[in-house]
């Protein structure tokens, strides 16, 4: 129907004037307008307590966000991102192979338990079908094995200081492969304090 061009004030508008004028059951114009009947209701309820005025679009926004950061500090925390832009978390990526060894153990689980021993905000082991890397050889997952030599990335992400404090360590572990940094910015990091509890 030619509504959906329409502005959402017009929609409501003609909607609540058929509403009242009883021109179709309540249902049926629910559906021609493609809301559902508690809208339709809402609607007609704001229109009869303050007219046109009332049904136009509100803002989703919460009335009250306690834990929403001061407008100074989000102010001092935008002109320092703008000053730095190389400040924030940053991302590791170590790519070596599934059969790479540390002391008898695979390389990515002795990496892994090194993260987790410097408190290493995140780190997670991703398995690829094919690639190479700095020894040219081409490591490669049979599909009809569980081929052990599988190229891996291990992707970690912390504070530029944490990083480095994991540097040396990779500087004695990795033989063969690759290791790259980059700045990242962090959209969300949270943790449920059951599991922060059990996972320190």
């Amino acid at each position: 129907m030619a509504w959906r061009a329409m502005e959402v004030q017009d929609q409501r508008v003609q909607f609540v004037v058929s509403a009242l004028k009883q021109i179709k059951p309540f249902a049926a114009l629910c559906v021609e307008y493609g809301i559902s009947r508690p809208t339709g209701y809402l609607w007609l309820e704001r229109y009869r307590g303050g007219g046109v005025a009332a049904i136009a679009e509100r803002s989703r926004r919460p009335h009250h966000s306690p834990s929403q950061t001061a407008l100074e500090l989000e102010q001092r925390v935008t002109q320092l991102r703008q000053c730095y832009p190389d400040w924030g978390a940053r991302m590791l990526r170590v790519h070596f192979g599934e059969d790479d060894r540390w002391h008898g153990k695979p390389l990515h689980e002795a990496i892994l338990a090194i993260c987790k021993e410097l408190g290493i905000a995140e780190a997670i082991v991703f398995r690829g079908i094919e690639g190479y890397g700095s020894g040219s050889r081409i490591r490669h997952a049979n599909r009809w094995t569980l081929s052990k030599d599988a190229p891996l990335q291990l992707s970690i992400v912390d504070t530029e200081e944490q990083i480095a404090k994991l540097l040396p360590h990779l500087d004695a572990m990795i033989e063969e492969g690759l290791v790259a940094t980059s700045t990242v910015e962090v959209i969300r990091y949270s943790r449920t304090p059951e599991k922060a509890a059990q996972n320190p």
